[in-house]
This record gives C-alpha cells, sequence and structure tokens, in this order.
C-alpha cells in the first residue's frame, strides 16, 4: 500500500486485539533473521499487559497488518489511524451469538461470539452496546473470538467467570486478567485475597502464564542454537479435577547451565541424588548477581552458572513444591 492508497484503504481499517504472546513470538521470529525494528514489522499498542491492540485493513478475502512503513507512506500516525478504525469498528453490525449462560443471584455470566471475529476488539469501544446497563460490566477474553462478561460486582458474579475460564486455560487464553469497567474506563481488576475466588483466578493466571511461558520455548531455542538450556514450566494440580484450578508452576534446572529461567513459584535445584526445591523468592534473592534479565514475555533470566556455595546457600531453603492455596 502506498500514501496514494489511503482514502481506499480507510474504510476497510479496524483495530484488533491480539494476545501479548502472539506479539512476542513475531518479535522472536524477526530478530532470528536480523529483522526487529525494521519498517515492515506491524506496529502494536498496548491494551492491558496480556492484550495488544493493532490496525488491520480487511477486505473479503484476507486481513492484513498494517506495518510502520505503510504508516510512513500515509503520513499517518498510529493514533490517527486508530481513531478512523475505532469509528469503523462502532459502525459494524452487532453479530453476536450467546454460547453459554450461566445465572447468577444478582445477574448472569454469558460468553458471546461474534461472527465478524472482532469481538474481542469491541473492549476498545466506548460501551459494549447491547450488553452493558449502567452497572459495573466484568470482562474476561476467552479466546481470539469469544468474550465472558458479567454485569454485577459481586463475588459470586466473579467467582462463575473464574471458573468458566478453566476449560479455557488448557487450550491457551488470550488473557487470565479479570477486567472491570467502570465509568467508561477497563482496568485489571486484582481480586483481595479474603475473596472466595482469589484462589482460583491465582492458580487460572498461573496456569495460563506456564501455557505462555511453553509457547515460547521452540523459538526461545531456536534463537539460542543450542547455547543454553530452555528451562520449561510444569504445573502441579491438587488432584483431578480441573474445576478446582488449584495449582502451582515448577521450573526444573535441567542438562548443564548455562540456562533461561521462567520465573515459577519454585524451582527444581539438580543434585547429585536428583533435585531439592526451592521457591523463586530465595532462588532470585541467592542468585541475583548471577541473574540477567533476558528482556522478553514472560520474562525470564539467563543463570550462567551455580558456584558451590551458592549450591549450599540454596540447600538451605530446600522445601516442598506443595499446593498451599486454600478453597
Amino acid at each position: 500500500m502506498t500514501s496514494q492508497s489511503f482514502e481506499e484503504a480507510t474504510r476497510n481499517l479496524l483495530p484488533r486485539i491480539r494476545p501479548r504472546i502472539y506479539v512476542e513470538n513475531m518479535k522472536l521470529m524477526l530478530r532470528k533473521h536480523g529483522k526487529v525494528g525494521e519498517a515492515s514489522m506491524p506496529e502494536f499498542r498496548r491494551f492491558t499487559d496480556e492484550m495488544m491492540v493493532q490496525i488491520v485493513r480487511d477486505s473479503v478475502d484476507r486481513m492484513t497488518s498494517v506495518h510502520m512503513d505503510t504508516f510512513q507512506a500515509w503520513g499517518k500516525s498510529f493514533d490517527d489511524v486508530y481513531q478512523i478504525a475505532l469509528a469503523n469498528l462502532d459502525a459494524l453490525p452487532d453479530s453476536l451469538t450467546l454460547v453459554e449462560l450461566q445465572r447468577t443471584k444478582k445477574s448472569a455470566v454469558k460468553i458471546y461470539t461474534w461472527e465478524d471475529g472482532y469481538g474481542l476488539s469491541r473492549l476498545l469501544l466506548p460501551q459494549l452496546r447491547r450488553l452493558e446497563t449502567s452497572s459495573d460490566v466484568f470482562a474476561l477474553a476467552v479466546d481470539d473470538r469469544q468474550l465472558m462478561v458479567a454485569q454485577a460486582n459481586d463475588d459470586e458474579v466473579v467467582a462463575v467467570m473464574v471458573a468458566l475460564a478453566a476449560k479455557f486455560v488448557e487450550r491457551g487464553m488470550v488473557s487470565s486478567q479479570l477486567l472491570l469497567r467502570q465509568q467508561g474506563q477497563w482496568s485489571v481488576h486484582q481480586l483481595a485475597e479474603a475473596h472466595p475466588a482469589y484462589s482460583k483466578l491465582l492458580a487460572l493466571q498461573r496456569l495460563h502464564l506456564a501455557h505462555c511461558y511453553g509457547a515460547m520455548n521452540e523459538k526461545l531455542q531456536a534463537e539460542s542454537a543450542g547455547s543454553m538450556r530452555i528451562c520449561e514450566v510444569g504445573t502441579l494440580r491438587a488432584n483431578d479435577n480441573p474445576d478446582r484450578l488449584r495449582a502451582v508452576t515448577l521450573t526444573p534446572l535441567e542438562g548443564p547451565p548455562p540456562w533461561a529461567v521462567p520465573v515459577a513459584d519454585f524451582v527444581a535445584i539438580p543434585a547429585d541424588d536428583g533435585f531439592f526445591h526451592v521457591r523463586w523468592e530465595a532462588f532470585f534473592e541467592t542468585l541475583e548477581s548471577e541473574l540477567a534479565p533476558m528482556g522478553v514475555y514472560p520474562e525470564r533470566y539467563v543463570l550462567r552458572t551455580i558456584s558451590d556455595e551458592q549450591m549450599a546457600e540454596l540447600s538451605q531453603w530446600e522445601c516442598e513444591p506443595e499446593l498451599d492455596l486454600e478453597d
């Protein structure tokens, strides 16, 4: 596309929300080929810690990302084009379908899908038409096409939303962050530890984080060309009932160093008779001077080696990676 095609493109521009892990994977792929920062890369803006926004040109047969060099050719900034794309989105018909409904005492939790594929992008609009009243609105971006919403700020609604999200986390959610809309603005809603759904939401977020780490492993391994061990994150469950969602994350340091270590609840340290486990906080405090951030998302640290003195100090923090969350 050229600057002369901007007027033609205008009516087909739309904003699209992407999982941040998708964007980070793209950056790794481009970095491997020495193309990071080039004008041919799509441009993104942050919506939340786990979701990014891009501009696409939507035609009958395909959807094309708008790249940095296209903005330059048009003589437009991302923000200029974003406002046009947002107006186009607002003009789309509400082709939504209710795919799941669970009633609570004060409200109902609903999962919608949009036929046009821009369901999550509706989060960017001033109002979720046909879904909102004057009350607070909760939302979870469960996958690329489906959005879970509820219109009451009470404990039961949140608990039901988290329980329904359990079936999506195994195949990869867009985001595990609970969003709350008040006075027309979305924010990430943090539950207090005393909230009845706190432990389940925390476990949901841990499982989502483990999935994100796993999605990066192959590209990190290719980029490192075998120069370091890409540690994987596993999860421990309370039992075989996924509805409970009680879980902790565990990272084993396997093979010879150096290691690319993801942030987990526990780290398994190699020893003569297998492994011993320490909490991440103890691991980081002991080895902070040896850990270098990799500058990727989710965050990982490069650990070149562990000295005998550091190993002895870590062994004093040995513990069992138990599920210590309350039901």
